[in-house]
C-alpha cells in the first residue's frame, strides 16, 4: 500500500501498517493540508512539536525513518 495518496485522503477502512499513532496524525495532517491548499502549502508548512525530553530521540528517529511523513 502507498502511504501518500496525493489526490485524496485515505479512507478510514484503509490500513497503514508500521506507523506510530503520531506518525498517522502527521500523515493525516499532511494529506489534509495538501488536499485543501496544495503541495506548495505542504512544502511551506512549519510544524512545532512539544515533546518530553525522553521522547525527543525516538520521535526524531521516527521522523527521519519516514522522511518527515512527506
Amino acid at each position: 500500500m502507498r502511504w501518500c495518496c496525493p489526490n485524496r485522503l485515505l479512507a478510514t477502512s484503509e490500513r497503514i501498517d508500521g506507523l506510530s499513532i503520531g506518525g498517522r496524525q502527521l500523515l493525516a495532517l499532511r494529506l489534509a493540508v495538501e488536499k485543501l491548499a496544495g503541495a506548495e502549502a505542504v512544502a511551506k508548512m512549519t510544524l512545532l512539536l512539544h515533546l518530553a525530553e525522553e521522547m525527543e530521540e525516538p520521535v526524531l528517529a521516527d521522523l527521519r525513518a519516514h522522511n518527515l511523513y512527506g
